[in-house]
């Protein structure tokens, strides 16, 4: 996550080359969406809390300190976050965000920071109606519900069910979250009503888990086969084609395109791209050894080999991932 929220990086053109690229994607009929991450800022470069009470004890989060959105002295906080929001979409004329993982966003006020969020960048009267995609694993309808009818008023949200229903099927897989999943009656609801889960009991949470809606239309969700995360978090970082064949990933394709969902694909998938997709870091040796250690501990349901766990910090793994058809 970056630290320098207000700050286009350098290196890739920094503010005059992104608004370069915005431009020149309208020009051609291509809507541009911002990756923001308000949950929790990155640990290298992170001098934020110098400056005032950005952070809390009160929660924790995967990757460390949790963003002071209900404390004390958090109003202020919450309106950096928010107008940074507002600055991306207006100042490079961007179309929308996807807000990075919603669930790490710990807010316990009456008007949680979300909804805050949506009503300002529903405010924007310059140029078109911006949107906002939440990335939430909640299966709480509440996110994409309107606010005139109590929610938060998100434009819409991925769908990790229907993912984890297509990928148990085609590869057989039922080892961390795929538990879950891995009927044809799992598919079924997760094309029918997005949450497979919406209240019933999770064996790999242990608890009951999402809450039933009504109401939403398929819009309001985002369906894919594959995304960064699902890949990229594996071991190997292989895509659904290198586990499942050819002929299955063409299948998952079809299931997501027909789906009811705004369809999502992921980088390469449209040409089904060969290479694979791995987790991979730059930073300074002792943090990255860090970071890859704690990966894997994330991942530690899963059964895969832990040799076959590549050194992240390696130029190796980023090399050979660059896309292309073997």
């Amino acid at each position: 996550a970056g630290v320098a929220r207000y700050a286009p990086q350098h290196t890739y053109g920094g503010p005059d080359g992104l608004r370069r690229l915005v431009d020149a994607a309208h020009a051609h009929g291509l809507a541009v969406i911002l990756d923001v991450v308000y949950n929790h800022l990155g640990p290298d470069g992170n001098h934020l809390s110098k400056f005032g009470p950005y952070f809390t004890e009160t929660y924790v989060t995967p990757w460390g300190e949790a963003l002071n959105f209900d404390g004390a002295d958090s109003d202020p906080v919450r309106a950096h976050f928010v107008e940074n929001a507002v600055f991306w979409l207006e100042r490079y004329h961007l179309d929308g965000l996807r807000i990075d993982a919603v669930h790490a966003i710990h807010d316990r006020s009456a008007l949680h920071i979300l909804e805050e969020l949506a009503a300002r960048v529903d405010a924007i009267t310059s140029g078109p109606r911006r949107f906002l995609i939440a990335e939430s694993d909640l299966n709480d309808p509440r996110v994409v519900t309107p606010r005139e009818r109590g929610g938060y008023g998100i434009d819409a949200q991925w769908s990790d069910d229907l993912h984890h229903a297509i990928h148990a099927i085609l590869t057989g897989e039922r080892d961390g979250y795929y538990a879950d999943f891995g009927s044809v009656a799992d598919l079924e609801r997760a094309l029918q009503h997005a949450f497979v889960y919406d209240g019933q009991q999770s064996a790999f949470r242990r608890r009951r888990h999402g809450r039933a809606f009504t109401g939403l239309s398929g819009h309001r969700f985002l369906g894919y086969s594959q995304d960064h995360d699902q890949v990229g978090n594996r071991a190997r970082g292989e895509r659904l084609e290198h586990l499942a064949g050819p002929a299955n990933a063409r299948i998952a394709a079809a299931l997501v395109l027909l789906s009811p969902f705004v369809p999502m694909l992921f980088q390469g998938e449209e040409w089904a791209a060969s290479t694979p997709f791995k987790y991979f870091t730059d930073h300074h040796p002792e943090l990255g050894r860090l970071l890859g250690d704690g990966h894997r501990r994330d991942y530690a349901a899963f059964v895969w080999d832990p040799i076959s766990y590549p050194d992240t910090q390696a130029p190796a793994p980023c090399d050979r991932q660059l896309l292309r058809l073997e």
